[in-house]
């Protein structure tokens, strides 16, 4: 896909410290506490009263509660779950499924070129628009990471990477809000079967496949040979392996926060507003394209107008 973005990378400052390049090194979690211990040790001997190693030793504190503690329970209620979502959910989801292909995939309702028009919508207006919007906000994330001010670069990391691992601590509940919205997906296209709206019901099985797309992860197709580039399965121990490398951000992003912490923040608009255009338009897009897709007509056989979408939609995103 060319999505028309470029990320600016000039007047980049580096905020190297060696140390991290060292921690980095360590083969295990527990090593990794263990090495940014020895460095507290050390920094409290020199000067222990110094808000900094105050806040770095909280810091670790709390890393260390994290790895003890909360990711074996997070792991572990995931586990009790797992087979339940698998065998329950996906498989009515997968079900469910099998109708709006069945609802949606007559000859003449709506047809297979009015279904590929659809297609083609979606892809184009809505697909590729997400997608431009996201690397916009990837480059502005980037920007910012390798942003002159290396206090404020360290703290913003530190409170993505918490973000980060928050996020995948409600892998379970995000697992739940997925079934949740293919029943929703799919109890709103069953109402439209007596109506005999075939292209909003087209348009919802191709909503109904991203959603069950994601939830098809969490099991794997026996039937399909396991290769280096299959799919992730996400099951407890991928969640495990998740939340650990999470951890091990965390630790890191602490450590740097912790050196480079002699600035005040200054706010990055340009990463807000690229994340909120990017969201802003993640959570409309669905009603637009369920609406829009049941205005999708053929060419007319005698000449008629026909305005085929532009190919390209660099001009259609508000930014």
């Amino acid at each position: 896909m060319d999505t028309n973005v470029a990320c600016n990378n000039e007047n980049i400052v580096l905020c190297a410290i060696p140390e991290v390049e060292q921690l980095k090194q360590c083969s295990t979690i527990g090593r990794l506490l263990n090495e940014l211990q020895t460095i507290l040790q050390k920094e409290l001997e020199k000067n222990p009263t110094s808000e900094a190693t105050i806040e770095f030793q909280k810091n670790l504190e709390n890393l260390d509660k994290e790895y003890k503690k909360e990711i074996p329970n997070i792991v572990d209620n995931y586990q009790q779950e797992y087979q339940s979502l698998v065998r329950e959910n996906l498989s009515k989801a997968e079900e469910q499924y099998k109708k709006l292909v069945n609802w949606s995939d007559d000859s003449d309702n709506p047809g297979h070129k009015l279904r590929e028009a659809i297609t083609e919508l979606r892809e184009k207006f809505y697909n590729d628009v997400e997608d431009c919007l996201k690397v916009k906000w990837d480059c502005a994330r980037e920007e910012f990471k390798h942003g002159k001010c290396c206090r404020d670069q360290a703290l913003e990391i530190k409170k993505r990477t918490e973000q980060q691992f928050e996020h995948y601590k409600k892998f379970k509940e995000t697992v739940t809000t997925w079934f949740k919205e293919l029943d929703n997906i799919y109890k709103k296209a069953e109402t439209l079967l007596d109506l005999e709206n075939y292209k909003a019901l087209y348009a919802y099985r191709l909503e109904f496949y991203s959603i069950l797309s994601e939830v098809r992860q969490l099991k794997q197709n026996e039937t399909t040979r396991r290769t280096p580039n299959s799919t992730v399965v996400k099951d407890p121990e991928w969640l495990k392996s998740v939340l650990t490398e999470c951890l091990r951000d965390s630790c890191l992003a602490t450590y740097e926060y912790f050196y480079w912490e002699q600035k005040w923040i200054e706010l990055i608009e340009e990463e807000k507003k690229a994340a909120e255009n990017y969201q802003n338009f993640k959570n409309s897009r669905r009603d637009k394209f369920i609406r829009e897709a049941q205005d999708v007509a053929l060419p007319e056989d005698d000449g008629g107008c026909y305005d085929e979408p532009h190919r390209t939609y660099k001009n259609t995103v508000a930014v």
